[in-house]
């Protein structure tokens, strides 16, 4: 299986790379594809996120998801133009390193250890949010999300949804399983 990126650090024109499903877990190889816009590193094996920081000015789409030693997202924080973002089933806990990702439109953060949405409050372009089977109880973060078009909350212990009452534009709930 693959593990190893580094013939690819000299393609500077790359602009899309699907590893999944491999054995990498180092991404610093790709720290000088400045034209990388799409990565999908899910189910790898990273642990460390901080070699895509180099990649601020054009990485758009990420998808890091069943990454299960992936904790921090600390170097997230860098990557301004990010539109979409999959942390499903990693171990990611806290998103304050999110709070400045003002483009990000499309989040998955399904299957996580996130209990707190608070940090989400200023990503006002989210369409898309997936929180299902995370511990999420409380959703009042989200008033702010005017964008939003599809939640879905499945598995969750959320029972109620009078924070969505003024999301006008919401289009799909998904609330099944939860305690509403």
């Amino acid at each position: 299986p693959l593990d190893d990126l580094g013939p690819l650090a000299t393609l500077e024109k790359l602009a899309y790379l699907d590893a999944s499903k491999t054995e990498v877990a180092d991404l610093e190889p790709l720290g000088g594809l400045k034209n990388l816009s799409f990565l999908d590193v899910s189910s790898a094996r990273l642990t460390d996120l901080s070699p895509l920081s180099p990649l601020h000015a054009g990485l758009t789409a990420l998808n890091v998801a069943r990454n299960v030693g992936l904790v921090a997202l600390g170097p997230l924080g860098w990557l301004k133009k990010l539109r979409s973002l999959n942390l499903s089933a990693t171990a990611a806990v806290h998103l304050a390193p999110l709070a400045s990702l003002a483009s990000l439109e499309d989040l998955d953060i399904s299957r996580t250890r996130v209990e707190d949405l608070s940090h989400l409050g200023q990503l006002t372009n989210i369409s898309s949010l997936d929180i299902s089977a995370t511990p999420v109880t409380n959703l009042a973060p989200l008033t702010t999300l005017t964008s939003l078009t599809e939640l879905s909350l499945y598995q969750t212990s959320v029972a109620d949804l009078v924070p969505l009452a003024g999301l006008y534009g919401l289009v799909d709930v998904v609330a099944m399983h939860t305690n509403v």
